[in-house]
């Protein structure tokens, strides 16, 4: 069975995450599983760093990792936080309100690929390239599985739209998975057919879709029927921002675009000097882009005008906005830069009212922007909430 119920080391995690800011001490007890190593002796966030960012420390937890394991993602919903595993493709739940650990479960085997997370209601969808796993979201137990076609192996995480999981394929299709059915209800080839790098991006009936060589097209979800193309001049390694108005995209080659939702005519294009890899965050018609090493850029959505630049700001992604303040996460990924680092950042002129550096987090996730909460993950398995 791929399911694993609780051991020796869930019980550890168990016991600990009951303790105010509990850390787990995992190899250090005489299990005969889980990660070894030195024991853990700091938290991911320090009381000082939390008030940094004014937010706060609700718990401390962990997930249990093979020895070349790798912590991969977090997925966080309201009640329960899904962690990832490379190498196994194992899912973990902590409970969202003490961390405790709630399942386990392996989805395929070692020579799939884990393409994302979705909830639906009671239930947790889980896609490899070739499979979607529905789980229990309180157990974990498997309730059904369904299969793709070989030809219609998935490239992308899907999103839920209606009865059908959409995601895309190295060939450049766009597949509606029918939920209900378990089959390939329909799908879309572009006429580039180069690989669709990004899952879709919904915005009401609509979505766009970005492929290999920068590509945007803009998908009516309902009718299977693309409304425009467009592209920007590289690659796109950050995930579009989309409204009513526009798609906005920042590309490789070093522009924040702004394509019109009516009809693919590109309305703006903020120039900047390196290429931009952070995702652009559109709080209440302004779009928040780092440019890596020169600041954090706060653009006027509709007419391309920047507000302000926040140049303590080194990188990042806006990832929660409390009281007029964003919360910006920058991760390690930039050559010479600080990384690993969160910053406070007033809203109405870029100014920096608090930063911590934050070594030991290599992902960030919130559940949402507005007073989000905050999950940061080790590549280790250590995973910390923070609270508004």
């Amino acid at each position: 069975m791929n399911r694993r119920s609780p051991g020796c080391i869930d019980w550890i995690r168990r016991l600990s995450a009951l303790l105010p800011l509990a850390m787990l001490v995992l190899g250090s007890v005489g299990c005969d599983s889980g990660p070894k190593g030195p024991i853990e002796t700091t938290y991911l966030v320090t009381l000082e760093q939390s008030d940094q960012i004014d937010y706060n420390i609700a718990w401390e937890s962990a997930i249990a990792l093979s020895g070349q394991g790798r912590a991969s993602e977090l997925y966080p919903f309201d009640d329960y936080v899904v962690a990832s595993e490379t190498g196994r493709n194992i899912l973990t739940a902590l409970t969202a309100r003490d961390g405790r650990s709630a399942w386990e479960y392996q989805v395929g085997s070692s020579l799939e690929h884990l393409r994302g997370v979705n909830r639906m209601g009671d239930q947790i969808l889980a896609s490899t390239q070739s499979d979607l796993y529905f789980l229990d979201v309180a157990t974990g137990r498997l309730q059904r599985q369904q299969r793709y076609s070989p030809s219609d192996a998935a490239l992308t995480s899907g999103v839920i739209f209606g009865p059908y999981l959409i995601y895309g394929t190295s060939d450049g299709r766009i597949v509606y998975h029918h939920l209900a059915v378990g089959l390939m209800q329909m799908a879309y080839r572009l006429e580039s057919a180069q690989s669709i790098t990004h899952p879709p991006i919904v915005l009401d009936g609509e979505f766009a879709v970005i492929t290999q060589s920068g590509g945007i097209h803009l998908m009516d979800g309902v009718n299977n029927s693309r409304i425009w193309s467009a592209a920007v001049r590289d690659p796109v390694s950050a995930t579009p921002a989309i409204d009513e108005y526009a798609v906005y995209v920042a590309g490789l080659d070093q522009s924040l675009w702004a394509f019109r939702i009516a009809d693919g005519k590109m309305v703006w294009r903020f120039r900047c000097q390196r290429p931009l890899i952070d995702d652009p965050k559109l709080i209440d018609g302004i779009v928040y882009q780092a440019e890596p090493g020169k600041g954090l850029h706060a653009i006027d959505s509709r007419t391309g005008v920047e507000k302000w630049l926040s140049t303590p700001v080194r990188g990042g992604t806006v990832v929660a906005r409390k009281n007029g303040q964003l919360i910006v996460w920058d991760k390690d990924d930039a050559r010479g830069a600080r990384g690993s680092t969160f910053y406070r950042v007033l809203e109405r002129d870029g100014s920096v009212l608090g930063e911590a550096h934050c070594p030991d987090i290599s992902i960030v996730r919130s559940d949402r922007i507005e007073n989000g909460t905050i999950y940061g993950m080790s590549s280790r398995g250590r995973i910390i909430k923070l609270i508004p």
